[in-house]
């Protein structure tokens, strides 16, 4: 009976140490989670403290400081539609964008030949708008009809049926063209009638593009700038609108970001490090000229590494 007794009691203590050691087992997981989550936290909130507090350096150097921005434009050239006189096949007789002198044969059409009676660049392509965006109703262009004008660009072809009044080709004068660009009313103020400003776009080349300034529209909050291109771009022959860089000037020096920039009682300037030293300095400097981003200075040196971010210093306070 005692043996009995004595196996009993040792079957229910190894349930108790089995017991315990998965009570055990379950505790260690737990604290093991809950270190890590801590250690997770610990990490994110230094990192986030070293990153928002970083100083950011850049070393100063002699670059070109684009003033300008990316806009469309609304092309507007000096162009005439013919149209057909007759219904039927139309013949061909000229090759898309040839320059023409007054007289020549463009097209036949129903035993008919048609002549130019204006010199200029042909395009057989029209859009629609040729009669109502002229040079001459130009300054009639305000913001809501610069949105409502929709292109119905139609290509003509060789031996392609032509009603009679269709639009069969027209002869653009390649001495003027223009584009209307969309501005605030802030950055209409920036321009002067008759100042020089220049374009660039993809298709173009590097090249840059000059132009004048004719007109500047206002309205409510919203404007144009029209300008008038020193040179006809034949790659635009079939364009109404156009993704461009609109620059009113290109200024060279040493540039720094705009943000580096901060104010104290010595007045305007930049904190420059020294690696030297490991030390801040605040050095003051004139703003010659520049965009919204960055801006050509006079008072920093050549490869100085200026601070970007002076907010996270304390500047005067253990700096």
């Amino acid at each position: 009976m005692r043996g009995s007794n004595d196996l009993f009691f040792l079957e229910e203590k190894k349930e108790l140490i089995k017991g315990f050691n998965v009570r055990a087992a379950r505790d260690k997981k737990a604290i093991f989670i809950v270190l890590l989550i801590f250690l997770f936290l610990i990490f994110f909130s230094v990192y986030f403290y070293t990153v928002r507090h970083r100083v950011d350096l850049l070393i100063a150097d002699y670059t070109e400081v684009v003033d300008g921005f990316w806009t469309e434009g609304l092309l507007i050239r000096d162009e005439i539609v013919y149209r057909s006189p007759d219904s039927g096949f139309v013949k061909l007789l000229a090759s898309e964008g040839k320059r023409v002198a007054y007289g020549e044969e463009i097209a036949g059409i129903a035993n008919r030949i048609i002549y130019n009676r204006h010199a200029g660049l042909l395009s057989y392509a029209t859009d629609g708008l040729e009669e109502e965006l002229t040079i001459k109703n130009i300054s009639d262009i305000n913001i809501d009809k610069y949105k409502s004008y929709r292109r119905n660009f139609k290509q003509n072809f060789n031996n392609e049926y032509i009603r009679k009044g269709q639009a069969l080709f027209r002869i653009v004068k390649n001495n003027n063209m223009y584009l209307v660009i969309p501005c605030a009313r802030e950055e209409i103020r920036r321009y002067r009638v008759n100042e020089t400003v220049f374009i660039q776009a993809d298709e173009l080349g590097k090249g840059l593009i000059e132009a004048t300034v004719v007109e500047k529209k206002n309205e409510e909050e919203q404007g144009f700038l029209i300008i008038r291109l020193n040179f006809f771009l034949e790659e635009w022959l079939n364009t109404r609108r156009v993704n461009f860089l609109f620059i009113k000037n290109i200024h060279r020096g040493i540039a720094i970001p705009r943000e580096a920039i901060f104010t104290t009682t010595a007045g305007e300037g930049v904190l420059i490090y020294d690696p030297v030293r490991n030390n801040y300095s605040f050095v003051q400097i004139r703003v010659l000229n520049g965009n919204r981003e960055l801006v050509i200075v006079e008072g920093v040196d050549l490869g100085s590494h200026v601070v970007t971010n002076p907010e996270v210093l304390d500047y005067g306070r253990g700096v």
